[in-house]
């Protein structure tokens, strides 16, 4: 063979054992923060206590413009305060 045939066939080989590693490891999935079952961030469900469902609220932190959120229930029923979009 060919100096050029053995390094294509050389490259086709590895190409092909990289592909069958990939396919073997486990899937990530999204970020943690994207998940449905993800908890909210710290102060999120404090920030609604004693508040109704839709309550408009300013969100905890420091923000260089005003933003606000409303305390809406999460899956178990929790008011939760969420970012406006």
């Amino acid at each position: 063979m060919k100096t050029t045939d053995c390094f294509v066939a050389a490259v086709m080989a590895l190409a092909l054992a990289g592909c069958f590693v990939m396919s073997t490891l486990p899937s990530m999935g999204p970020p943690a923060h994207m998940r449905a079952d993800a908890a909210p961030p710290p102060g999120m469900r404090e920030a609604c206590v004693g508040q109704f469902d839709g309550a408009r609220l300013p969100l905890p932190g420091r923000h260089e413009a005003p933003l606000t959120g409303l305390c809406e229930r999460d899956a178990e029923g929790r008011l939760v305060l969420r970012p406006e979009r």
